[in-house]
């Protein structure tokens, strides 16, 4: 797939094994994710949105989310695949 290099950015949600092309992502993006990612358990998910995640530098889901969500999607897909770092 050609990206080309436009204002609206293209973002990348892993979705289980599907990736699926969004444009532009938000929090609620990353809230979802992250429960599919604990298989639909919603306070696991928030738990883990509230805790310091090495993968982001030691920062929380949560703060990073605001500011950059596709940062934490791209975590969760890495964690849906098995790349822990």
């Amino acid at each position: 797939m050609k990206h080309s290099a436009k204002k609206t950015k293209v973002f990348l949600l892993s979705v289980g094994a599907v990736m699926v092309e969004r444009k532009g992502c938000s929090a609620a993006d990353v809230q979802r994710a992250a429960i599919e990612l604990f298989e639909g358990n919603r306070v696991a998910a928030n738990h883990w949105l509230h805790q310091e995640a090495v993968g982001l530098g030691g920062k929380r889901p949560i703060d990073v989310m605001e500011r950059d969500p596709q940062q934490v999607l791209d975590l969760i897909g890495r964690l849906e695949h098995g790349v822990f770092t």
